[in-house]
């Protein structure tokens, strides 16, 4: 029951983001243009994203990287693979449904 939409690259996805401010933002760490903790501090950093909840949605699953999204802010952190029953809960918990 949720609208989706994909980008296939950074800046692109930053720019629509903008200007349509979605309800919630999942962010792989692994992107070729800019990683998802770059894009994370950008829409942090900007008055009208700062508060759009990020969970990052990754196959780096190492302490460091959990620690810094924590240190961060982000919502929340899944390692990919997953189960999917699993990121729909944690979806729910975060947008409080």
């Amino acid at each position: 029951g949720y609208k989706v939409k994909t980008f296939s690259n950074s800046p692109e996805a930053l720019e629509h983001v903008a200007v349509h401010i979605p309800d919630l933002v999942l962010l792989d760490l692994g992107l070729p243009d800019m990683d998802g903790f770059e894009i994370f501090e950008k829409l942090s950093s900007e008055k009208s994203t700062a508060s759009i909840p990020v969970i990052m949605f990754t196959a780096h699953g190492r302490d460091r990287e959990i620690a810094k999204a924590k240190k961060l802010g982000l919502k929340d952190y899944i390692v990919k693979p997953f189960i999917p029953g699993n990121l729909l809960s944690t979806i729910r918990k975060v947008l409080g449904q």
